[in-house]
């Protein structure tokens, strides 16, 4: 027997982890355990019952009744009588532990004290001893086993075991051992110790005995066996009926139920009825399933106050039993009656007259009656004080009864106080009256003033005054207005107070402004004044611009005019004047009139004048205008020699001298023009052609360019002066010398098909005097482009030419030419003097075709759309307008060109195909390869943040149901207000943070956000506000002695 003992305790040893979190899928998580007495952690609107947690209002009922032996009814009659002795002597104030009944354990021994959890578990042994004497007949029992070593660690819900070493009588160690756990509850976690059997055997192995292992059976059926007795208690503890609901008010409600009803009478006798705990669970929402644990404790019933009036509730039980608990009971409903609505807030007053008072008021909560009418009462007017001085005196009258929030009191008088109070009545009855606030009507206003009269005007400004009559008392505040019509904006107000002058500034000179005044007193604002009119006055004008030279300038006379002052002084200007010096020290003055221009007559030919003008208006006589310079015109000069050359002309250009004139007219020479004419002869007879300028400068040669080889031409030169052109000098002929032809004309190219082209040029227009005995025509090639009169390519180097036609035809056709490719040409011609100049090049592309297929460079994607770019393909001659998208079984077209698009409504963690297509004028071209993408999930929603605790520089913050199984990363941000931006305080997996440093009574604003590793992180969540406490006073010094008397 003692052998089996040991072994027993070797096995137990190891501390069981049980796995109590508290958390379903119809509540929000508790913690796991319960104090011995009243329950501490519940909301503080809910209340416990008036007798304690810790007394039964109702007897614990089961299904069967627990049997008794006489010894074991004594005992609990005495154990009756004690604690009604203790009850008499106002025990329940201390709210001690529930005793344990005789039936549940056997008495310990006097020697030996054994806490309460040690003689459960001595009970658990022996019973499991008495089970091994039935494999073991031939052992008997033990007086006492010794109670197994636990050592257990709760936070918040849940059970951590620290394994602690454990040496037997051999020395071995057992920490890696432990008993395996099964925890049967609806969401609770299931924790497996892979080594539980194992450890079991070797326990027995290392017995100090050295026996062998023949009960190994017997230890295995013990591990089934504690396994079993773990499933029956929670079976027994999920049959609780449901709660009853009684004594239901329109505040407050009592809550009641019974213990959980016998189903197997081995598992009631294990469970000692005393220690069961039971948890409430109320919702006010109970279409969304969230309750609120209200009460936790071994009482029957408990009260809940500040219930909600005319509000559905749903309440279930769930029962504890040590680390154990039990499913939720079924609900039970109940609705709370309503009653009279809350008490109103006084009405505000919103507009008021000397004959009305317009009043205003909100609605106050209804308590599950809808509000059937408002009562507004009031004094007429007949208090005549201050509300606090006649409070209880005031004697009310019915005003309106109206199911509006507003009401306007009618025919009241002028200047005095009235008193009103407010009243809710829905079918339950009216609620308190508001509190009592005084309002009142306005006086009457003032009488319209004597309109303002001028004192002082300048440009600038306009100083008026006005008349303070003895009517209009000391209150008395004026308003003048003053309106400029030409701005159109109407009467401004430019003064408030109770001043009687007042000085408008900035105002524009020479306008006419109107002002009208009008008095306010407290009781309103009087009619306005008569209007009246006052004018700034106007400055001098500013000086006029700079005299010029109007038409032609003659020897003897010119006409002259100047722009008017871009300042006029505010009014029209009256008359101009113009003075002239002709190179002396004193201006002469040769006009005044009201026009600005006139004619200067009686001039000397060739001589500089100089000219100023000036103005005059109602502000005087403005400044003088800039001096100007004019020169009367001098004549033209005669006609100089004809032109001549030192060298004989070349075939394209001659060099020519020119001479000056004997006579320059009276002014230098300018510069020269020399024109050309070209002389034709036709079989003998000749034919001249007009002739064109050709050269005009200072230079006195000129180079005649452009001159065709073989051709005769004439020239003549004259000379020019400031005035004008002089006469022409005789004409002079010269002949250019022979040259090779020109480069042939009108080269084009005409396209026949993908491999054909024409090309067709014209003879040169000058041959230079030899007949053509050939054309040379070469050709270069270039990629394919797309030709445009917008933008052409560029030409190809000389190098890249080629010869690919030599003859006298005009014409040939190029046959077996590559397709798409761009084709540049270009001819010269040849005679016996010489090769000509390459014609401008001409090209002409073959035929376009569709493009090629693009290339998917890389892509991007989230869980409900993806980004794909593309490189993209040859045009092949014709620009691409747009691209097709194959996404599983659907075809996207795009709106133009661009190599990237953006495909949404996709579904989160779904396999894609993608492949692109090039579209151009020519047709589609072919697919790109696929590209395969897997959209990423979906990002985590943001949990609602609230206030777990405060302090006066700190506050804690918790999310969720405290279950983070997904290791979800959650960012919380607070609003700094000295960066005023929100910045991150804390970062990571956990359901809870603090965040310290804080100051004291100061709101701050906090955001919550979700991430993880797949599909990044989240919207922010609605911004929460939560606030500091206040922190205790400092300390006061004691108070000392200051004189002793």
């Amino acid at each position: 027997c003692v052998y089996i003992f040991r072994i027993i305790e070797n096995i137990l040893f190891p501390y069981f982890q049980l796995t109590a979190n508290g958390t379903s899928h119809f509540y929000t998580p508790i913690p796991g355990g319960f104090p011995p007495g009243a329950a501490t952690s519940a909301p503080a609107h809910f209340h416990s019952g008036p007798h304690g947690p810790h007394l039964q209002t109702q007897p614990p009922q089961s299904g069967t009744p627990q049997p008794q032996t006489p010894q074991q009814q004594q005992q609990q009659q005495q154990q009756q009588q004690q604690q009604q002795q203790q009850t008499a002597s106002n025990a329940q104030q201390s709210s001690p532990a529930p005793q344990h009944s005789a039936n549940h354990s056997p008495s310990s021994p006097s020697n030996y004290h054994k806490d309460e959890r040690t003689q459960r578990q001595h009970t658990k042994l022996l019973r499991k001893l008495e089970k091994q004497r039935e494999y073991n007949s031939a052992v008997s029992t033990p007086a006492h086993s010794p109670s197994p070593r636990r050592h257990e660690n709760q936070m918040n819900g849940h059970n951590k075991n620290n394994m602690r070493s454990h040496q037997n009588t051999s020395h071995h160690n057992q920490n890696n051992h432990g008993r395996k756990t099964n925890q049967r509850n609806s969401n609770s976690n299931n924790n497996h110790n892979s080594n539980s059997r194992t450890g079991a055997s070797s326990v027995m192995g290392s017995s100090e005995d050295g026996e062998d292992n023949s009960s190994m059976g017997g230890i295995t059926a013990d591990d089934d066996e504690e396994e079993d007795y773990q499933n029956a208690i929670i079976e027994q503890l999920s049959a609780i009926q449901k709660p009853e609901v009684t004594d239901v008010t329109s505040r407050s409600a009592k809550i009641i139920w019974e213990a959980p009803p016998c189903l197997n009478e081995t598992t009631h006798q294990l469970i000692n009825m005393r220690e069961l705990r039971y948890n409430v669970l109320l919702s006010d929402r109970a279409k969304e399933c969230k309750y609120k644990s209200l009460y936790k404790g071994s009482s029957y019933d408990c009260i809940v106050q500040d219930l909600q009036p005319g509000q559905e509730y749903v309440v279930r039980l769930q029962v504890h039993y040590e680390h154990l608990q039990g499913n939720a009971s079924e609900p039970t409903e109940f609705t709370t009656p309503a009653c009279e609505p809350d008490q109103p807030s006084p009405p505000r007053l919103v507009m008021r007259t000397k004959n009305s008072l317009h009043l205003r008021w909100t609605n106050p909560a209804s308590n599950g009656s809808s509000i059937q009418h408002y009562l507004l009462e009031y004094d007429e007017g007949k208090t005549g004080a201050p509300v606090a001085a006649v409070q209880s005196a005031i004697n009310f009258v019915e005003a309106v009864k109206s199911k509006n929030k507003q009401y306007i009191m009618t025919k009241l008088q002028p200047s005095t106080v009235y008193n009103f109070r407010l009243a809710a009545v829905n079918e339950m009855g009216p609620s308190l009256y508001s509190h009592i606030c005084s309002y009142s009507t306005a006086d009457n206003p003032p009488s319209a003033p004597k309109p303002p009269t001028l004192q002082t005007a300048s440009s600038s400004a306009l100083r008026v005054v006005w008349e303070r009559r003895q009517s209009d008392g000391a209150a008395c505040v004026y308003v003048l207005q003053m309106q400029n019509r030409e701005s159109g904006h109407g009467y401004l107000n430019m003064y408030n107070g109770p001043d009687c002058s007042y000085e408008c500034c900035q105002l524009k000179r020479a306008t006419v402004y109107y002002f009208r005044l009008r008095a306010e007193n407290e009781a309103g604002a009087s009619p306005w004044s008569n209007e009246v009119t006052y004018r700034t006055a106007a400055e001098r004008p500013g000086r006029p611009g700079k005299p010029q030279a109007k038409g032609k300038i003659h020897g003897t006379h010119f006409r002259v005019r100047w722009e008017p002052p871009s300042d006029n002084g505010g009014t029209d200007v009256q008359r101009y004047f113009l003075e002239i010096n002709a190179g002396g020290v004193k201006f002469e003055r040769i006009y005044s009139g009201v026009e600005p221009e006139t004619t200067c007559d009686r001039l000397q030919p060739g001589t500089t004048y100089q000219l100023r003008a000036s103005c005059e208006g109602p502000g005087g006589i403005s400044p003088y205008s800039e001096v100007s310079h004019i020169t009367s015109e001098p004549i033209v000069p005669a006609a100089p020699p004809h032109p001549y050359y030192d060298n004989p002309p070349g075939p394209y250009a001659a060099v020519l001298r020119l001479e000056k004139p004997e006579y320059n007219g009276g002014a230098p020479i300018l510069e020269f023009e020399l024109q050309l004419r070209k002389i034709k002869d036709y079989t003998g007879s000749e034919t001249v052609c007009a002739p064109q300028i050709i050269y005009k400068g200072k230079d006195a040669y000129c180079v005649v360019k452009d001159l065709q080889p073989g051709c005769t031409y004439e020239v003549q030169l004259r000379a020019i002066n400031r005035i004008g052109a002089g006469a022409w000098s005789t004409w002079f002929r010269f002949a250019s010398a022979a040259a090779p032809p020109n480069s042939p004309e009108a080269l084009r190219v005409v396209v026949k098909s993908s491999t054909h082209l024409h090309v067709s040029w014209q003879e040169p227009s000058n041959c230079g005097g030899a007949p053509i005995i050939e054309y040379r025509l070469e050709s270069a090639t270039a990629p394919a482009t797309a030709l445009t009169e917008a933008s052409a390519p560029p030409p190809p180097p000389s190098a890249a030419f080629h010869p690919c036609y030599q003859g006298l035809q005009t014409s040939t056709d190029l046959r077996n030419l590559m397709p798409f490719t761009l084709y540049y040409f270009r001819v010269n011609a040849c005679n016996m003097a010489g090769v000509s100049k390459w014609s401008p090049m001409a090209n002409a592309q073959t035929l376009a075709a569709v493009p090629a297929a693009p290339q998917i460079k890389d892509f991007e994607f989230t869980s409900n759309e993806a980004t794909l770019r593309w490189i993209a393909p040859e045009c092949n001659g014709s620009a691409i307008t747009n691209y097709s998208i194959e996404c599983a079984d659907q075809t996207i077209t795009t709106p133009d060109a661009n190599t990237e698009y953006t495909i949404g409504d996709l579904m989160p963690e779904t396999a894609y195909k993608f492949r692109v297509q090039a579209v151009n004028a020519i047709g589609p071209g072919s697919y790109s390869p696929y590209a395969k993408l897997t959209t990423l999930p979906s990002p985590p929603i943001p949990p609602h943040l609230e206030c777990s605790g405060m302090g006066h520089n700190f506050i804690k913050l918790k999310w969720g149901d405290g279950r983070n199984l997904d290791f979800t990363k959650f960012y919380v941000e607070m609003y700094v207000q000295r960066a005023k931006e929100f910045q991150v305080v804390y970062s990571g997996t956990n359901c809870m943070c603090k965040v310290n440093k804080l100051q004291e009574r100061t709101a701050y604003t906090f955001r919550i956000c979700a991430g993880n590793d797949k599909a990044g992180v989240g919207e922010y969540s609605e911004e929460f506000i939560f606030s500091t406490s206040t922190t205790l006073p400092a300390s006061i010094k004691a108070p000392r002695i200051a004189q002793n008397i």
